[in-house]
């Protein structure tokens, strides 16, 4: 449990660290941050993937492929973790320039993993699920706010062009 309060936290520092970059802070002080809570997190994860795999299944294929089928949480952090393994390979700075434009297309999984690792810990926790309602709410906070960032740069504002004939009249009279 306490594995996964730590991955929950590292991939909301990652989206946090993604929000630093796009407020145009500095730059790469931003990406190495980020780059330290993704690697913490991904080291994390797989921590929590061999305890579960090592201890409760005995590294025992079959009953972990069982368990993936019947247990609903366990299938959502696999998939979460399957997603996760394209992450970490390609999360060089040699990976980044070789992939150009889709190593940021790849690299947005981010966002269904951080839900999928949220959902994970909801169905995991079985009595108090105000922990995981938290972690809910801070992604939805986190997300929403990239989701906000994304639609204001999609939209374009007003510009010289899209004044009225009447305004445009008016500024050429003032300009002389």
């Amino acid at each position: 449990m306490e594995l996964l309060f730590f991955y929950l936290v590292a991939l909301v520092a990652v989206l946090s660290g993604f929000l630093v970059i796009k407020c145009k802070s500095p730059i790469n002080s931003a990406i190495s941050l980020v780059m330290t809570f993704f690697c913490l997190a991904i080291f994390y994860v797989m921590l929590h993937f061999l305890v579960y795999a090592g201890l409760d299944q005995r590294f025992d294929l079959a009953a972990i492929l069982e368990d993936i089928a019947e247990r609903p949480y366990i299938t959502i952090g696999m998939t979460a973790l399957v997603l996760l393994i394209p992450l970490a390979l390609t999360s060089t700075k040699a990976m980044m320039r070789r992939l150009g434009r889709r190593w940021q297309q790849l690299h947005r999984l981010v966002y269904p993993i951080a839900i999928l690792g949220v959902w994970h810990f909801y169905w995991q926790v079985k009595l108090d699920t105000l922990e995981a309602l938290v972690y809910a709410a801070v992604l939805a906070a986190l997300l929403g706010f990239r989701l906000t960032h994304w639609w204001r740069r999609r939209t374009p504002g007003k510009s010289v062009d899209s004044r009225s004939n009447h305004d445009r009249s008016a500024h050429a009279r003032r300009s002389l």
